[in-house]
């Protein structure tokens, strides 16, 4: 996972449709909770996880408190149907190794890497703000927003190539 820090900026958009998006996502946050991993309200690791914030192929990813640092973070951990997988944990464990050898400015920062319990799990930089998904339910990027986002994204796969890694979603 390259989870990608790009911003776009949407000067003039009502913040009341904001509040309607995050609002929506904050019940799709919800029923991800239920339906995907126990894990909300439990610490794994020194980690504490507060909410549900987005699912993929592979994985759940909450907000958690480290309890070390003060901090919050993003978690993802394998989705239950997963955690018995050699393969989906060996994949797993190849992302966290392979994302945590970047650093770039449009590239999440992986903070740790663990398992127990059943539950392997990713650590990484929780990023503030809206994402590309929550902007775009506002209403169209302007050319402008679209060149700034295109270009963030471009500098990170750059980067990941420069490694030799490929971002496959």
């Amino acid at each position: 996972m390259l989870a990608s820090r790009c911003h776009v900026s949407h000067p003039g958009k009502d913040t009341a449709a904001e509040a309607q998006i995050r609002a929506t996502l904050s019940l799709r946050s919800d029923a991800l909770s239920r339906g995907e991993c126990h894990v909300i309200g439990r610490q794994v690791s020194h980690f504490y996880v507060i909410r549900a914030i987005g699912s993929g192929g592979m994985g759940v990813v909450y907000e958690a408190q480290d309890t070390r640092l003060p901090r919050s973070v993003a978690i993802k951990f394998l989705k239950p149907g997963l955690v018995h997988d050699p393969e989906a944990i060996s994949r797993f464990k190849r992302e966290a190794r392979l994302a945590s050898s970047l650093n770039h400015r449009n590239i999440c920062t992986i903070l740790d890497v663990d398992e127990g319990a059943d539950l392997s799990f990713i650590a990484m930089e929780l990023l503030q703000g809206m994402s590309l998904k929550a902007r775009l339910a506002v209403g169209p990027l302007s050319l402008d927003e679209v060149v700034t986002v295109a270009s963030q994204v471009a500098d990170a796969l750059v980067a990941a190539h420069a490694q030799r890694i490929m971002h496959r979603d």
